[in-house]
This record gives C-alpha cells, structure tokens and sequence, in this order.
C-alpha cells in the first residue's frame, strides 16, 4: 500500500468443524510490516488445532526497468548480459515487503550493469607422504622436490595454467618437504598459487578443477595414494566471487575489500568508473535520488535539512507530514512514526517527536481527553484526527462509532 495505514483487510479464512478465532481482525488498522496470523479451531469437545501463517503489508511495489528479466518466480531480477558479462550480485531481489532492502525500505535502488566475466582463482595446498627405501635426507629431499616440479611441468603441457613459468621451474609452486624420526617418511605440502579455479586440456578441450588435476598429479608420489587438497577461491581486488566465476563491480557500485563483494553506491554518493574500491561524493549541498548512481550529474538533488525530504514531483524540499520524521540530511524520504504514534506537527526532526499519543476508534482527544464520538459522528484510529460527520441524511446506532459503514441509520 503507499498509504502508511491500511485497514479492512480481507483475512483467508480456513475451514473446519467447530469455532475458529483468529490473531488478527479485519477491521483493525495496520501499517506496513510483517504480522503472524493464527488460527485456533476448538471443536466441542475441547479438541483444538493451530494453522499459522503471515500478514504482508508491503510498503509499495518494487520497480523493475523495462530491460530486466523478471520472468521467474522469485521476485528477482537479473539484466540481460551477454556470454562475457554478468550481474555482479547474483539478483536484485524484491522482498515480500514489496522492498528491495527491508532495512531501508525507501530508498530507491538503480540497478547496476552487467559486469566483465572471469574465471575464479584458486590457490591451492596438498599434503601427502612420501616413503624412500633409501632414506629420507637433504639429497632425496632434493631429488623429491625436483620430481615434483617435473611432473606439474609435464601435468602443464596437458593442462595448461597449472605451472604458470616453467623456465622457473613453475615460479608460482611452493615445496615444503620435513623428515620424519622414521628416517624414511617424509611429509610433503606443495602449494599452488594464483592458478585458474578449471582448467582445460590442451587436446580434448574437457575441463577440469585444479584441485582434482593436483591430486591426481601427486597420488603418483603419495603413500598409499592419499593426498589431501585444501582450496581456497579468490578474485583480484574490483571483483567479487560468485562461485567459481569472477565478476567486476560495475558503475554505481564499489567493491568492499572487507566483505570482497560488490555494494550499491549509498545516497549522496556515485561511481562511473569499474572495479573502483569507494564511491564519489556529490557536491556539497546535493545528493542523489537512488543508491546505485552511475554518473556525477545524478547529484542534482538539493541536500535536505532535518524535518524534510526531497519531494520529487515538486523538486522541492518538502516538510515531512504529521506522522513522519526525519533525523538525517540529504533523504529522499520521511520515517513514520510506531504504530499508535504521532507528532504534534509536521516537519518532525527526530523519533522522539513521535511522543503524541493516538486516541483509539470511535474517540477524539478533547482538552487532553479522549471522547467518544457523538451521534453521527466517526473516526477511523490514527487515519482521522477528529471525529468526522456522517454523510447527509445519515447517522449511526450509537456514540463511539469507529467506521463510515457505521453510518446506517436514515434520517
């Protein structure tokens, strides 16, 4: 609803032999939010059962631009890249509050644009046994560490990526071989840094995970061919893993090199450029209208005190309404008030201003008491602020009359 209250709601309403009450009423008065709905069914002879469920009062609908694929199920969104390119986020995904980020559930969001595809890279560790009947010293250690870097040479013209500099005897391959009191036993880690996530084979073109080829390398050398292989993913600063693929942050994002994934630039910030570690402020006194701008001209909104926010349809910074508040600059939006909350004015500056409490249905305050509302007379909780006549030629049954529907009596 954009309407910060709604009332009315039609409840589904379960079936079943004997009486059933509901947690919620459709007549009460409800802002957005999620709500547990519960049913209890009691039949007569005191047998009772439960169904649960949730009340959705979305705070609007999500926008898709016209060039996104929204055709799936889930609400999510993905825009139309081509074979080298990719969303960095896996979707932009509206919520079932109708919201792309439920946190901040105002904010407008720009989507980003397909960002450059490549594969992951992995460094990867192995460890093994190796047993020589002839010992194990300095010169076998030699000898070990040299079959090593002959093999992953030879595994490489196969598999090309695993040995990145075979002139130096594969520059990117760490051997660390110890002794063990046997005198025989030698304990073996090799690691392999900065190598592609898959490799393909030179001649039959299947592809293949570096962890599985390094394994299979090194059974030939391992005790009772048992070798244990750790991987660990990573992608170059400016690009974020999304399994086994690298994707670039694109204009209007930022790459957090706490998190590595990609961010939407926030308010009063931009990036138009790729792969870049922070945002862009605007000018001073301006801001922008969506997380996620690409471009320095979308810093053309006026940055907006407290108490206000930027009216798009007036270009102007506009009072928030009796309700709302605002405690931050530069918002494109007013928070409301808790639920049963008010403020005594508009242009609130704070969540303490929602300090004026709402008489409930069918009563308006009056020298600081709430009173029933007269005959023929209504009020709607915290939709009306007093008491409102009946339609001509109409009254209502009672004082303290709560709806419009209540006004059934013909004059």
């Amino acid at each position: 609803s954009k309407e910060r209250l709604v009332e009315g709601i039609p409840l589904p309403k379960p079936t079943g032999e004997g009486n059933i009450t509901s947690s919620l009423n459709e007549d009460a008065t409800y802002t957005w939010g999620v709500y547990p709905l519960i049913y209890v069914l009691k039949d007569t002879e005191g047998n009772y059962d439960t169904c649960r469920s949730k009340l959705y009062v979305q705070y609007g609908f999500c926008e898709y631009p016209p060039q996104l694929d929204c055709s799936n199920q889930t609400q999510s969104c993905l825009p139309p890249c081509n074979s080298s390119l990719s969303f960095p986020q896996d979707s932009m995904v509206c919520g079932k509050l109708g919201t792309y980020d439920w946190k901040n559930p105002f904010v407008k969001h720009i989507f980003p644009s397909c960002g450059q595809r490549t594969d992951a890279l992995v460094n990867v560790t192995a460890n093994f046994q190796n047993v020589s009947d002839s010992g194990c010293d300095s010169s076998s250690k030699t000898d070990l560490e040299s079959d090593i870097i002959q093999l992953a040479k030879n595994v490489d013209n196969r598999w090309p990526g695993l040995c990145l500099e075979q002139r130096d005897n594969c520059s990117n391959m760490n051997i660390v071989i110890e002794c063990q009191n046997d005198g025989k036993t030698a304990n073996v880690v090799v690691t392999v840094n900065n190598v592609k996530a898959k490799l393909k084979h030179a001649t039959f073109g299947n592809v293949e995970t570096t962890e599985q080829i390094l394994k299979f390398m090194l059974k030939m050398l391992a005790l009772d061919k048992k070798v244990n292989v750790d991987t660990k993913k990573y992608c170059k600063m400016g690009s974020e893993l999304v399994e086994d693929t690298c994707i670039a942050c694109t204009p209007g994002m930022f790459y957090d090199t706490s998190t590595k994934a990609c961010h939407l630039c926030s308010l009063g910030s931009y990036q138009d450029e790729n792969q870049q570690t922070s945002c862009k402020s605007c000018p001073s006194g301006n801001t922008t209208m969506a997380k996620g701008s690409q471009l320095l001209k979308h810093c053309s909104v006026p940055s907006c005190p407290v108490g206000k926010s930027y009216n798009r349809t007036t270009e102007k910074c506009m009072e928030c309404q009796k309700g709302f508040y605002q405690d931050k600059v530069g918002q494109t939006y007013c928070e409301p008030c808790p639920l049963g909350q008010d403020t005594p004015d508009v242009g609130a500056i704070s969540k303490s201003n929602c300090n004026k409490e709402v008489c409930p249905s069918g009563s308006e305050k009056i020298r600081g008491k709430c009173e029933l509302c007269p005959l023929g007379y209504y009020r709607r909780w915290y939709i009306d602020d007093i008491c409102l006549p009946c339609p001509t030629g109409t009254t209502t049954k009672a004082v303290g009359s709560k709806k419009l529907t209540d006004c059934t009596i013909r004059k």
